[in-house]
């Protein structure tokens, strides 16, 4: 099941998309370590995509998480849906 939910070969090119819709939802403390994963993934050598990162969404926050705590990065986008996060990175890829 895992395997036909993975998209992270699919999506992994809107990686700053998906960065920058969650500065702009989120507080100044996430969105220093935001910036962090953002420059991981833009110089190739430090971000690491691991087993059970299905897609970008999940991705970044795990690396978050791991940078600032789980428990801070598990609440990255209370309130919100996965469909925003989709929309809003395709969104700022595309348009």
């Amino acid at each position: 099941m895992e395997q036909y939910n993975e998209s992270i070969h699919l999506d992994k090119h809107i990686y700053a998309q998906d960065v920058r819709g969650s500065i702009a939802r989120n507080s100044k403390p996430l969105k220093r370590d935001l910036r962090e994963v953002e420059t991981e993934w833009a110089e190739g050598s430090s971000f690491v995509i691991k087993s059970g990162d299905e897609d970008i969404h999940t991705a970044n926050k795990r690396r978050l998480g791991e940078i600032m705590g789980k428990n801070i990065a598990g609440k990255l986008h209370t309130g919100g849906s996965r469909n925003d996060q989709v929309a809003t990175g395709m969104g700022l890829r595309y348009y």
